[in-house]
């Protein structure tokens, strides 16, 4: 039984165990947006490096009680076979046969052990989960890989789409009627997006553009910038009186 006391660290599997109910409803969908970056321990062995046999037994230890302690909410019994999975690679990139198979198992063992007391943090972020109950058919399972990434990049565009229009929203409803007229070059410069950009954007929505004539018509006129400017005369009167 996991104690509240512990420390909880995210990964990828806890991830899909706490979306479990989701993913499994939304089977027709290959990731999950998250929105944001979640800070997440993932353990990751590059088969094509090498550790030397005086950083083996170090960094096969470090390895697998980090991954035991990230993990430590899951049943021992799983536990178990994800450490045996990263031993494996573990042993596939490590040089001089160090560390015997026993000496794989006891280390496990330690790290099982001791997997509520080692501290672990988060070592990267992840915005996307795969799902892993996405149903794939034979013509896209030899493109999955692709298919994933074009589905993540339209969702990042997607992103950047909706921020730059609450963006450019936000700088036409707060624009201060009392300065000079709002252009596009002034709502580029408000925004800090290009000059293009903006014109895209009020072309596009008609939503964002009707908003930008309104706010246009009623800045800058002649009435207010002699009102503007025969108030700031009288404050600096009143100042240097």
């Amino acid at each position: 039984m996991l104690d509240n006391e512990y420390q909880i660290v995210e990964t990828k599997s806890s991830l899909i165990e706490e979306y479990k109910e989701l993913l499994k409803s939304n089977r027709q969908y290959l990731v999950l947006d998250f929105g944001y970056n979640v800070p997440i321990y993932d353990w990751f062995i590059d088969p094509s490096r090498s550790v030397e046999h005086y950083n083996v037994k170090s960094y096969t230890e470090k390895m697998l009680f980090d991954v035991a302690a990230a993990h430590k909410q899951f049943p021992e019994d799983t536990l178990r076979q994800m450490l045996d999975e990263v031993a494996l690679r573990l042993k596939n990139i490590s040089k001089g046969n160090v560390i015997t198979n026993e000496g794989y198992k006891y280390i496990i063992e330690q790290a099982l052990e001791l997997r509520f007391v080692t501290e672990v943090e988060p070592n990267t972020t992840i915005r996307f989960l795969e799902n892993p109950y996405y149903s794939w058919n034979k013509d896209e399972y030899h493109l999955k890989t692709n298919i994933k990434r074009e589905l993540i990049n339209q969702a990042i565009n997607n992103t950047v789409v909706e921020d730059n229009y609450v963006l450019i929203e936000n700088a036409i409803a707060d624009y201060d009627l009392n300065q000079k007229r709002i252009t596009k070059p002034v709502l580029s410069e408000l925004t800090g997006l290009s000059i293009s950009t903006v014109k895209n954007y009020l072309k596009k929505y008609s939503c964002l553009n009707e908003m930008f004539k309104a706010v246009k018509h009623h800045s800058g006129t002649v009435m207010q910038l002699k009102n503007k400017k025969y108030n700031s005369n009288k404050l600096v009167k009143r100042l240097s009186a």
